[in-house]
């Protein structure tokens, strides 16, 4: 089997993910990402949860209730909304 994905189904793949991501345990989050960007992953449960947030600033389908629900989480918990 490939290690490569095709982008609509990458990109399919990650809006599910940040619609639904806060609700996952952090084994069914790496689980998610490791299916998603395969050997790219991030260090922690909290880098992946922190870049998810900041992710959905940047896609243009997301849920507006959920674009404010990651702008509030990621202020009350000290991080800047921008990509860095």
């Amino acid at each position: 089997m490939s290690d490569e994905i095709k982008i609509s189904e990458y990109v399919k793949k990650r809006n599910e993910l940040l619609i639904i991501f806060e609700d996952l345990s952090d084994k069914e989050l790496l689980d998610k990402l490791s299916d998603i960007n395969l050997n790219n992953m991030p260090p922690s449960p909290k880098v992946a949860r922190i870049a998810l947030h900041k992710m959905r600033l940047q896609v243009p389908i997301m849920p507006k209730n959920l674009v404010e629900k990651s702008k509030k989480w990621l202020l009350d918990n000290g991080y800047s909304l921008k990509i860095d």
